[in-house]
């Protein structure tokens, strides 16, 4: 902070450490801060409870880029939060960057809500969020992807190296069917068994049961050629083959 409460443009710690610091060095010589405390990382870099960063003033308005080349959001979830950061300077008077979420695989208006907006960093300022809406499509697909992009920064910033990313919308549909059209077994089959193959599509992340039963409109007679048969099936997270078998009467 500046003498008059202001938030100094000319240092940027980024996110920080994830835990509470509790003792602070500086090192006369090249003016580097090392710090002590109950964290484990440091502006997302791994570092067990001590972190050594640069603690003299960075001019200029600094670069921008994604936090993550990755992000992901289940298709059910709303929205994706990203989230673009500032390295380097954070001077300069409301300083603006270009943000885009285009189509890859997913489907602008489909699986998503196309953003295009402009991102304002006050000075001093060194992170900024942006929500990219998705849509449940009720339908089984693999897992879909938006572009994201970063561009035309306000002189004198720049970009960093993350300028683009890649938004996953996860698919969490799914469905239960039987493996084949058709199934046969002879009539006298050694174990009296007819063995059928039921299979889930989609996601597999949850649990999921279906009902089995054996119905009347064929040419095959309940109690005569088969017995009838009910089940409740369930899936648990991860499995997507079940078998059932069916009772068959060899009458002769």
């Amino acid at each position: 902070m500046l003498s008059t409460g202001a938030v100094d443009p000319t240092i940027n710690f980024g996110s920080g450490p994830n835990g509470s610091v509790n003792a602070v060095v500086v090192q006369p010589a090249d003016q580097m801060l090392v710090l002590g405390g109950a964290f484990t990382q440091y502006d997302g870099q791994t570092r067990d409870y001590i972190a050594r960063i640069y603690g003299g003033s960075v001019t200029g308005s600094g670069t921008f880029q994604f936090t993550a080349a990755n992000y992901q959001i289940p298709e059910n979830a709303g929205f994706a939060i990203i989230t673009v950061t500032r390295t380097g300077g954070t001077g300069g008077t409301n300083i603006t960057v270009n943000f885009n979420a285009t189509n890859g695989t997913a489907v602008a208006g489909v699986n998503y809500s196309p953003v295009s907006t402009t991102l304002t960093f006050p000075a001093g300022e060194v992170f900024e969020t942006v929500f990219v809406p998705v849509m449940d499509d009720l339908v089984i697909t693999t897992n879909l992807e938006v572009n994201l992009s970063l561009s035309n920064p306000l002189s004198p910033a720049g970009l960093g190296d993350q300028a683009n990313a890649v938004l996953t919308i996860v698919n969490v549909d799914s469905g239960v069917s039987f493996s084949a059209g058709n199934y046969s077994v002879p009539k006298n089959a050694v174990n009296g068994l007819a063995t059928i193959d039921i299979v889930r599509q989609g996601t597999t992340t949850g649990s999921c049961t279906v009902n089995f039963a054996t119905s009347t409109n064929g040419t095959a007679v309940a109690g005569v050629d088969f017995y009838p048969t009910n089940a409740l099936i369930t899936f648990n997270p991860g499995e997507t083959d079940k078998t059932i078998q069916v009772q068959i009467i060899n009458n002769a």
